[in-house]
């Protein structure tokens, strides 16, 4: 879209306009933001210096799971590394993660919740089975099994290019976590 959409009409023919292009109707992923300057970099590598080599965010991150897997709140439950994860992120802590949405209504909510009109915000909008067919070469969507554990999981996909490494692919986490499935 090259001019900003000024009402829900212009947003839902952008969104149209994008699913005719890549002729997929449904799996479309959304996300919101409040500020259209904002890049897709996850809030644990925004919180750290350009530069910061791959290897050190994995660390940092895994420092921050053993941490908040022992608060004392979830003592008691069994939870899988995954809904550990899901719980930091819903609690603030920095992750890996980008909060994607299967519906754009949702995702408009984040862009405008809290926004400062003077800033344009921004839907993103990703075709996750084109994404994995770019990084893992086709297009399924992978789901990671609830045993299996986060960061070995994701040690098996990495794209390393040492600084800023993208993790490249799109998972489905429906089924692991209502809330995530719910969004």
């Amino acid at each position: 879209m090259k001019e900003p959409a000024k009402n829900l009409k212009e947003i839902k023919n952008a969104v149209d306009e994008f699913k005719n292009r890549i002729k997929r109707e449904n799996g479309i992923w959304y996300r919101g933001v409040v500020n259209s300057t904002f890049d897709l970099i996850p809030s644990l590598q925004r919180s750290l210096p350009r530069g910061t080599y791959h290897a050190k965010i994995v660390e940092i991150e895994k420092k921050m799971f053993e941490i908040f897997k022992e608060t004392p709140e979830l003592q008691g439950h069994q939870y899988t590394d995954w809904e550990l994860l899901y719980l930091m992120q819903h609690f603030g802590v920095k992750t890996r993660f980008l909060d994607w949405s299967y519906s754009a209504l949702v995702s408009l909510f984040f862009a405008t919740y809290n926004w400062d009109k003077k800033q344009n915000a921004r839907i993103w909008l990703l075709d996750p089975h084109l994404l994995n067919e770019v990084y893992l070469k086709e297009s399924a969507i992978v789901s990671p099994k609830k045993e299996k554990a986060y960061f070995n999981f994701l040690d098996s996909f990495t794209i390393d290019n040492s600084i800023y490494a993208f993790d490249g692919y799109g998972l489905n986490y429906q089924g692991i976590n209502k809330r995530i499935a719910a969004q």
